[in-house]
């Protein structure tokens, strides 16, 4: 009779519809892809990185042409520039598509002069577009190509004041480095041309002489800084 009564019993439990959930490593189990370094493939973690508006700050050198003082109106003897230039950059930029972006920047600085008592500064500000070209983990290689407007600026005892203005265009290679996701390294080198237009002589109790040059000169431009996205 016991026997009877466990077969009902161990029947009715196989016949109820009990359920074992199931889980897919695969399906919606979230490992952190949010996190800086996730476990998705390193160049989406890059393609991400760069969707936000950024903030740089960093240096930038010029190394002006040779044949750059050409265009000039001749200095005092005992004077001279050394054809580079070292300074601070400052750039806001915005990325609408991971795969391009845009920013506006500008940067001055100093030109080293002889002799060291005169003054000799630079200042340069530009439109700049950047596209990515190759993303491996969470460095990036972009091209990068600019336009804008420089200010030369020379001024000692033994000559008058001058001030040279001009445009440029720039175009060359970035690369990024990203430390986290809100914060990364980037150097970039570009290759200008520039276009000294108006050089304006300064003297005293007199009106400025304005003389129009010609021509242009090769600029190389190096800069390194810290980008930081919002």
């Amino acid at each position: 009779m016991k026997m009877n009564l466990r077969l009902p019993l161990l029947a009715c439990c196989f016949s109820m519809n009990l359920v074992v959930p199931s889980v897919s490593l695969a399906d919606d189990v979230d490992f952190g892809r949010d996190a800086a370094f996730s476990a998705e493939p390193k160049s989406e973690t890059a393609r991400e990185f760069h969707r936000h508006l950024y903030l740089e700050i960093g240096t930038k050198y010029v190394e002006f042409d040779i044949d750059f003082d050409d265009r000039m109106t001749e200095f005092s003897p005992g004077f001279s520039f050394e054809e580079e230039g070292r300074g601070l950059q400052i750039a806001l930029g915005y990325a609408p598509d991971p795969d391009f972006c845009f920013q506006v920047d500008f940067s001055a600085g100093e030109v080293e002069t002889v002799p060291s008592d005169a003054t000799g500064a630079f200042a340069m500000a530009g439109l700049g577009v950047q596209v990515p070209l190759v993303r491996w983990s969470v460095t990036e290689l972009a091209l990068f190509a600019g336009f804008g407007g420089n200010v030369l600026f020379f001024d000692h005892d033994t000559f008058q004041s001058r001030v040279y203005l001009g445009g440029y265009g720039e175009t060359g290679l970035s690369l990024r480095l990203h430390l986290s996701r809100r914060v990364a390294l980037q150097a970039r080198a570009t290759h200008a041309v520039n276009s000294i237009a108006r050089e304006v002589l300064s003297t005293d109790g007199q009106d400025d002489d304005l003389r129009v040059v010609g021509g242009s000169a090769w600029y190389r431009i190096f800069g390194t800084g810290l980008v930081f996205t919002f």
